[in-house]
């Protein structure tokens, strides 16, 4: 029987298995300023394993990843949700830890592609024009006054008034900022701490594929005006406060041993495997 203290027994630190079936979603990844895509949701290693059999590693960097973030591409008027890379050069040659020298035997050329937005339309989440409700009426905020709706409603004295002083200040736009979240469960423990310059794209990213997501019923956020102090933060409040499922500065044996004790806890052991998601 595995050793439950050790995480890797159970493939929790392992790459995930390839699975090249079609069904898969792309991945769409930021390299500098260039979004590459691959036709799966993971990149599988293109070079020779044993024999001319294909590796199965999975790409990946000694140090990861940084998350995903909303990219906009103008020519749809819309986002992607990319993956932010800090291994390009691994990225590009497609190639897993084992096979990371440029020498080792390529069984096939990368498979990756840039990102075109003909191509790849599908991918790409439009953006909603805003909808402004002026004393003229409803309106779009395409930069022309351009009318929604043939029957607007009837606005009174007192808000058609309110709507003219409103456009009358000089609204400043918010200054960008860094969130430092936390994320609790029912007992008030701490399962996850993480930073995002768009909170909304991460929320959605942890509730569609971290598996500890299930559990949390509370969250707190904490805002930095750049991301390098929210970075430090975050360094920070993992190393003091253990939250349970970050990988990230407390790669222990007893942060291990917590987790598993949690999960079984829950009684989801089956989370145990290599397909767990802990951020």
């Amino acid at each position: 029987m595995p050793d439950p203290t050790n995480l890797a027994a159970f493939g929790i630190l392992d790459p995930e298995p390839i699975d090249t079936s079609p069904a898969r979603e792309p991945l769409v990844a930021q390299v500098g300023d260039q979004l590459i895509v691959f036709p799966t949701d993971w990149p599988q290693c293109v070079a020779a394993d044993s024999g001319k059999r294909r590796c199965r590693g999975a790409v990946a960097g000694v140090e990861g990843y940084e998350g995903w973030e909303d990219y906009y591409v103008p020519e749809l008027d819309g986002k992607v949700c990319a993956l932010l890379t800090s291994w390009e050069d691994s990225l590009i040659l497609q190639r897993c830890e084992k096979h990371a020298e440029k020498d080792a035997k390529t069984l096939l050329a990368p498979e990756w592609v840039y990102f075109n937005p003909a191509d790849h339309a599908s991918l790409v989440r439009r953006q909603y024009r805003r909808i402004i409700w002026t004393p003229a009426g409803l309106r779009k905020s395409t930069g022309h006054s351009t009318p929604v709706a043939r029957h607007q409603p009837a606005l009174d004295d007192k808000l058609a008034e309110l709507l003219i002083k409103a456009a009358e200040l000089r609204a400043t736009p918010p200054t960008v900022t860094t969130a430092l979240y936390r994320y609790y469960d029912a007992q008030d423990r701490l399962l996850y701490v993480g930073i995002t310059d768009n909170l909304i794209g991460r929320t959605m990213d942890h509730v569609q594929r971290s598996s500890w997501s299930e559990f949390a019923t509370r969250a707190t956020i904490e805002r930095y005006p750049t991301r390098k102090e929210a970075d430090e933060a975050e360094r920070a409040a993992i190393t003091a406060e253990r939250p349970l499922f970050n990988a990230q500065y407390q790669d222990t044996p007893e942060t291990h041993r917590r987790l598993v004790e949690y999960l079984i806890e829950q009684g989801r052991t089956d989370l145990l495997v290599a397909k767990v998601s802990r951020g």
